[in-house]
């Protein structure tokens, strides 16, 4: 592990953002995780620290666990009942600048819901997290990259809005009723 210094600041914690009163009518979301960048497996904490120079950057892979976590996230926003459907979750931006002492994460993806294979909406999220040091160790920086690739995705899927649309949309592709109002579909109390 790379430790810079004993740090003088607290470590970086990632707190999620809280879950919609909403849910997406659908039995079945299932993710499928995208990412063109090509070869960026093992780029993880160790790389960002090493950055010599302000305004350079490194591409990072998605967090070990990302996969699960997210689709634990959207296993939390689904009705259980209609129809089965597939998130497509592509990565646009997934990296690391210096700027002076400072680290900031960037992540960026861009998403569409299928049914059936047709696609029926999209959206984006897109999340960064900086964090100041000195006192850095890669462990810490996983973290922070950890926190902006979640908050980057729950940007699209922890929005009432968001869920009404894709509500809608599902509704009109499937030729189900509609909800009444946007964001009307309230989460059962018994859900975790």
């Amino acid at each position: 592990m790379l430790v810079r210094e004993a740090p003088s600041r607290p470590r970086f914690v990632h707190e999620p953002r809280p879950l919609p009163q909403s849910v997406i009518e659908v039995a079945l979301l299932k993710l499928v995780l995208l990412d063109p960048r090509g070869d960026v497996a093992g780029l993880h904490g160790r790389p960002a620290l090493e950055l010599a120079t302000s305004d350079q950057m490194q591409e990072m892979a998605l967090p070990p666990g990302f996969e699960r976590d997210v689709q634990n996230r959207v296993n939390e926003v689904i009705a259980l009942n209609g129809v089965a459907a597939e998130l497509h979750v592509k990565v646009a931006t997934a990296h690391v600048v210096r700027a002076g002492a400072a680290r900031r994460a960037k992540v960026a993806f861009t998403m569409d819901l299928f049914v059936n294979g047709t696609r029926v909406a999209g959206g984006s999220g897109e999340a960064y997290r900086d964090l100041l040091g000195p006192a850095y160790d890669d462990a810490e920086m996983d973290e922070m990259f950890r926190s902006a690739a979640l908050d980057a995705f729950d940007a699209f899927v922890s929005s009432d809005v968001n869920i009404a649309i894709l509500n809608e949309n599902i509704a009109r592709f499937t030729g189900s009723p509609m909800p009444s109002q946007p964001g009307s579909t309230a989460k059962s109390p018994t859900r975790l």
